[in-house]
């Protein structure tokens, strides 16, 4: 430390101001006076008041300095912000570095009363200002003798032997990636410094001046309630300036995620929750890591609102808010998932292994990502990319006793010294599973094999002094998966006896195995990108995007020994192109508006082979967007108000080749009429052209409710309470899909005989959605939503009936079958979710999520099928404290109970079982990161239906003949390491920092 005041020489501070207006001007002017500017518009020029110093700068003279009787001025810029502030100091003019340093740490200590612009009118308002501020350092030889004959005595002056340099002084600002605004009462310390001595708070916009550092390498710790744990590596010290940073903080929550931003880029990637104003919820890295190993719809599942459809343990499909298949989008790294979406057999073509953040839109969201997104979006973001030069990466591994299963993967990040302007990532995955076991007996026939490969080159650089991104990736899925024997049936007969069974008649036979029988599915997916994303600066951004996509799937149905080859073959190929414009924000006092603008075309060819079921198909879709928000700071003193409007046009164009004999079959049915086809020789030609047009509205209401301080230290946590209220009323309009216009025919893994209607058109549903969350610190943190959605034209897919109401089964050589059909209804899908978290992120916190949907088929006054019973989820978790000795970090236990009601929402006569009863799954989880080898590894053990017990799930097709999977154990590994590891592990993997 250096001489405090009281042994400090005299000094002898002077500090004049100069501004537009003398006559304002109430200090005595020198020869010395500076300027002082607004950064507020001037014209005209409004009167200056200027800002008035509210405490003595904390100055000291530098010892060698002293000795060495070095005197002098020290003239620094500094710049205010409109609270008083000190945002920026500068040295402008000094005559001795070691003076230039003391001045600089001073000049953060200043407070002041804010500059003021009075205007014509007489009015006031406080502004940012940018002034001169002199220090005059002064010997007076009678201390300076004293101190030198006094120099052992009891005063605290390092010996300087070794000129060592002056500290150095930090500023920056604290903000919250892709959005507006600082983040307030941040604690910014200095990692090592155990008493936080130098620890500082961000004010009210983010900004903050950190002193007293010593040169050279430093860490910064970034600790807000909220927030993951940022942290920041500088190189301080070496110039007579401030080292002036912007900090990007994650946002997080402990319980429950709802909003994660991840790592800036140079060009900013849409922020799916700050875009809508939907229901939105997200799952970060952090939550993605704790169930790794599932699928999609099993990752998502906890989400309040989610749930998922099931042909098999391994064929599930995530449902949002009752609605799922091609009315719920997957959108993959900015490119919409095109696959053979239709039925509930076929889950969607990826492995979510790989992903770095999801967000769950819950709602009509077609104005922004196109026609059919009418009941949500499901937006899956890969990792951030390396930047640096270094390498980056991760390798992880699970296992689960049911079933044997094992996997694993990984991804390696490069960024070369010779080429620093690219990132190569090379990433992998794959899983391998026996047949699963209920809690008494196996499913037969329920293997797997998953296997991901991807590859992704990132090149950013300048063209013609724009920041240019440019993207080329690939990605290849590829699974087989095994159909439980259990949904195989020959007779109606059978099929009743074995509905009536409480177990299948063959289970006794069934063993745990990975040979991969009949029936199975065979699935590749290949997904090919080229992206450039362009800064325009003043005119904001524009991404274009090209993506090919080649969709292979093979059905393997019961045969004999001697068919070797699929009974049904289908092949998709898509051409996509995306167009987006982000325009930049525009502000006009404390009004802004934001938003964005769009196009996608797309070209699909499908082939099929087989067994008469679905035919062949060309197709084009074309649509164009708008989305634009107003945001309106402080209304009336009370809230921040935000409202978005969007519309869009989508157009489709489809030509569709059915078979001769599938287009009779059809006709017999009363299906398809003679004029809605041409017809040539054996093959009938069947032309449709649709319009869409989807329009939004919503508000959102940003309420402040001041602040919570936990605990008096220094650098203890604060954070805003807030109050966020929603509502948002949206269209859409959703295509019917070929299968819908013209199935005809089983497929193995879906045991009905399904029959299409080429007169549907396409569905038009109008959705009412309003939201609160509510944060009260660590306290309490609530969101929950209440929705409502009319669909015109519901395309409904339900068994037909007979004269007496039953329902009709079909014989066929392969078995028998009910047989399902479409027809368009009006429909009304409404409910609730919504979550509780007391003490989020405390030593000891709980949870609970409700979720409650009901479909209404309103043409026929009955009830939807398909749609998820009320179900809840009760959570208390652990936070236990670091061990730091034991290299232990990051420590929770969790245990939870999962308790589905009886859907007595439903429709007998569509039905051929009573409805599945209720059921409680009591599962338990304990997470840990422990350091080895100075790297972190993340430790995971789960185990679900910890009673092993036998339920049916009323959206599983296997509750018709089968219960679901029994007792799970899982183990879970992640190692990160390489030169971006986290620090401390895991929470600050994905904070940014880069100079101003």
């Amino acid at each position: 430390m250096h001489p405090r005041p009281s042994l400090a020489p005299r000094r002898d501070v002077s500090v004049v101001w100069m501004i537009v207006l003398a006559a304002l001007v109430s200090t005595t002017a020198s020869a010395q006076s500076p300027a002082l500017s607004s950064s507020a518009p001037t014209a005209p020029a409004p009167a200056i008041r200027a800002p008035v110093p509210l405490n003595e700068p904390d100055l000291v003279y530098p010892k060698d300095a002293f000795m060495e009787a070095v005197d002098g001025l020290v003239t620094v810029a500094i710049e205010l912000d409109a609270h008083g502030d000190v945002a920026r100091v500068v040295v402008e003019d000094a005559g001795d570095p070691r003076l230039a340093w003391a001045a600089l740490g001073a000049a953060t200590t200043l407070r002041f009363e804010p500059a003021v612009a009075v205007d014509a009118d007489g009015s006031t308002h406080p502004i940012a200002v940018r002034f001169l501020y002199t220090f005059t350092f002064a010997i007076d030889e009678v201390e300076r003798q004293h101190l030198l004959a006094h120099d052992d005595d009891d005063v605290v002056i390092p010996h300087d032997d070794d000129h060592v340099p002056p500290p150095v002084v930090v500023t920056g600002t604290v903000l919250i990636n892709d959005e507006e605004g600082g983040v307030a009462g941040a604690i910014i310390s200095v990692d090592g410094d155990d008493d936080d001595a130098n620890a500082v708070e961000s004010d009210i916009d983010g900004h903050f001046a950190l002193r007293g550092l010593p040169p050279g390498p430093v860490v910064l710790l970034i600790d807000a309630a909220g927030f993951a744990l940022g942290h920041v590596e500088l190189e301080v010290g070496g110039k007579n300036e401030v080292t002036d940073v912007i900090v990007y903080l994650e946002r997080r929550h402990d319980d429950h995620d709802h909003e994660t931003v991840v790592k800036g880029r140079h060009l900013r990637r849409e922020v799916t929750k700050r875009t809508l104003t939907q229901s939105v919820a997200v799952l970060d890295q952090e939550a993605l890591a704790r169930v790794r190993g599932r699928t999609l719809a099993g990752t998502i599942s906890e989400v309040p609102g989610v749930t998922m459809v099931q042909s098999s343990p391994s064929v599930q499909k995530p449902v949002v808010r009752g609605q799922f298949g091609r009315r719920l989008l997957l959108i993959t790294d900015g490119v919409r998932l095109e696959s053979q979406d239709w039925g509930i057999d076929h889950a969607p073509e990826f492995d979510p292994a790989g992903a770095g953040e999801i967000s769950i839109v819950k709602g009509a969201a077609g104005v922004r990502f196109g026609a059919d997104a009418i009941g949500g979006v499901i937006v899956v973001e890969p990792r951030p990319m390396l930047e640096d030069v270094g390498v980056d990466a991760d390798l992880n591994m699970f296992g689960v006793d049911n079933g044997y299963v094992f996997g694993g993967g990984g991804r390696v990040d490069v960024v070369v010294p010779q080429l620093p302007s690219m990132t190569f990532r090379l990433e992998g995955s794959g899983s391998k599973g026996a047949a699963a076991s209920a809690p008494d007996y196996v499913l037969g026939n329920t293997a797997t094999e998953i296997a991901n490969i991807g590859a992704t080159a990132v090149w950013r650089g300048e063209v013609f002094e724009r920041a240019v991104t440019a993207q080329l990736s690939f990605r290849h899925h590829q699974s087989t998966l095994g159909i439980c024997y259990c949904l195989n049936v020959s007779t109606p007969d059978d099929l009743r006896a074995t509905v009536a069974a409480s177990r299948p008649v063959s289970a006794d036979a069934w063993r745990v195995t990975y040979d991969l029988d009949r029936p199975r599915q065979q699935v590749s997916h290949d997904t090919a990108i080229a992206r450039v994303g362009v800064d325009l600066g003043a005119l904001g951004e524009l991404s274009a995007t090209y993506a090919f996509q080649l969709d292979l799937r093979d059905e393997f149905d019961s045969a004999r020994r001697s068919v070797t080859g699929p009974q049904l073959s289908f092949a998709l190929a898509t051409n996509a192109v995306d167009v987006l414009y982000t325009h930049p924000t525009l502000s006009l006092g404390g009004m802004s508006v934001r938003g964005q603008a769009g196009t996608r075309a797309d070209i699909q060819t499908h082939a099929y082979e087989g067994l008469q079921l679905i035919p062949n198909f060309q197709r084009s879709t074309a649509g164009l967007f708008g989305l634009e928000t107003l945001r309106i700071d402080d209304v009336g003193g009370v809230f921040d108000l935000e409202v978005l409007v969007g519309a869009r046009v989508d157009g489709l164009l489809q030509r569709s080749f059915l078979s001769g004999r599938a287009f009779d079959a059809q006709l017999r049915r009363g299906r398809i009429a003679e004029s809605d086809c041409e017809r040539k020789d054996d093959v009938a030609r069947c032309d449709a052209a649709f319009p869409a047009l989807s329009v939004t509205t919503g508000t959102r209401l940003h309420f402040d409710l001041g602040s919570f301080q936990a605990g008096a230290h220094p650098a203890a946590r604060q954070s805003v309470n807030t109050l966020v209220l929603s509502a948002d009323v949206s269209s859409a309009t959703r295509f019917p899909d070929v299968d819908e216009l013209y199935l005809g025919g089983r497929a193995p893994s879906f045991p009905v005989f399904a029959v299409g209607d080429a007169g549907l058109g396409p569905e038009r549903t109008v959705q009412l959605s309003m939201g609160a969350e509510l944060s009260l610190g660590p306290l309490l943190h609530v969101e929950g939503g209440i929705f409502a959605s009319h669909i015109s034209d519901y395309i409904n897919f339900g068994p037909e009936l007979n004269d007496s109401g039953a329902p009709i089964v079909d014989v066929l050589i392969t078995g028998a079958y009910p047989r399902f059909s479409y027809q368009a209804v009006d429909a009304m899908i409404s409910g609730v979710d919504g979550v509780v978290v007391l003490a989020p992120g405390q030593l000891v916190s709980a949870s609970a999520q409700v979720a409650v949907v009901q479909g209404l088929n309103l043409s026929q006054g009955s009830f939807l099928p398909f749609m998820p019973p009320p179900q809840a989820r009760f959570e208390v978790r652990s936070h236990l404290p670091d061990a730091p000795g034991l290299g232990m970090s990051a420590a929770t236990v969790a245990s939870s109970v999962v308790v589905v009601a009886r859907q007595d929402r439903s429709d007998a006569r569509s039905d051929f079982v009573p409805p599945a009863d209720g059921y409680a799954l009591w599962n338990a989880n304990a997470n840990v990161t422990v350091d080895a080898f100075g790297s972190p590894v993340d430790l995971g053990l789960e185990v679900r239906n910890i009673l092993n017990r036998a339920y049916r799930d009323q959206l599983s097709l296997m509750r018709f003949f089968a219960d679901q999977p029994g007792r799970e154990v899982w183990l879970r590994i992640n190692v990160h390491f390489g030169h971006a590891a986290p620090h401390p592990p895991p929470q600050s993997s994905t904070e940014a920092v880069r100079p101003r």
